[in-house]
Parts: structure tokens; C-alpha cells; sequence
């Protein structure tokens, strides 16, 4: 049975006799597919839109001004960052 490290750059059959570099192919997938993307961009949209929504009904519940609401702004404009990136 193979027994991956933390790092995935090596490996060890369970007994402890082999040891060594992993190939390639036996690595698990790390970058993110088309799909996985496409996804991720979807579910940020919809959260910007969540945090707009519940942001205006804070500006008229608080006002502009009250630090809920300015966390409101702030979390809107780190998600748009990340629909930039």
C-alpha cells in the first residue's frame, strides 16, 4: 500500500522498504480545471450580490456611516478583487 507525505514528493510502500521521487502522473491534480474555475466565479458573483443586497439594507437600516455597513463595503470590494485576480 503507498503512503503519500504532506508535500506529495515522495513516497513509501508501507513497510518502509522503498522510497523515493513520485512520478508525475501520481500526483494528485492541484491546478484547478476550466470547470473549477468557472464555478468558483459563479458562487463569487453570487456573494457579491448577497453582500450588495444586505449592504443597502444596512446603509437604510444604520447609515452609511456605521461600521457594519463599512464592513459591508470592505467585504464587497475584496470580493470584486477576487473576481479580478
Amino acid at each position: 500500500m503507498l503512503r503519500l507525505s504532506r508535500t506529495y514528493d515522495k513516497f513509501q510502500v508501507e513497510g518502509g522498504k522503498e522510497k523515493g521521487k513520485m512520478k508525475e502522473e501520481d500526483r494528485p491534480a492541484i491546478a484547478m480545471t476550466e470547470q473549477n474555475r468557472r464555478y468558483v466565479t459563479k458562487e463569487i458573483g453570487k456573494l457579491l450580490s448577497e453582500i450588495w443586497r444586505v449592504k443597502g439594507l444596512a446603509e437604510q437600516e444604520y447609515g452609511q456611516q456605521n461600521p457594519i455597513t463599512k464592513k459591508l463595503a470592505s467585504m464587497h470590494e475584496d470580493a470584486q478583487k477576487l473576481l479580478r485576480d
